[in-house]
């Protein structure tokens, strides 16, 4: 799994990857602590500064719904579901995407 930011004031190719220990997800996205700190450190200060983000889940087979609730559910609540238009996701199995 990796993160792909976006500045939306440049060109919508430029896409950069934050450093990130990936690793850490696996083919089984089920860590809360993992996902908290992806949100915490990865995501939050790219919505912040006005990027867009794209979680890209090439790699993971499957996620527990803790997992992607600790990863998004708290960005959701606090900005309101337009926060979305700023959120991708890449590389969904179908198990993800249920």
């Amino acid at each position: 799994m990796s993160v792909n930011v976006k500045n939306k004031l440049t060109s919508r190719l430029s896409l950069y990857e934050r450093d990130f220990d990936w690793a850490k997800v696996g083919q089984f996205a089920e860590n809360k602590d993992v996902a908290r700190e992806i949100r915490i450190n990865e995501i939050v200060p790219a919505l912040d500064t006005g990027e867009e983000v794209t979680l890209d889940f090439k790699g993971v087979d499957s996620a527990t719904q803790s997992f992607v609730h600790a990863l998004i559910s708290e960005i959701i609540r606090k900005r309101g579901v337009s926060v979305l238009d700023s959120l991708y996701f890449k590389n969904c199995t179908p198990q993800l995407g249920r």
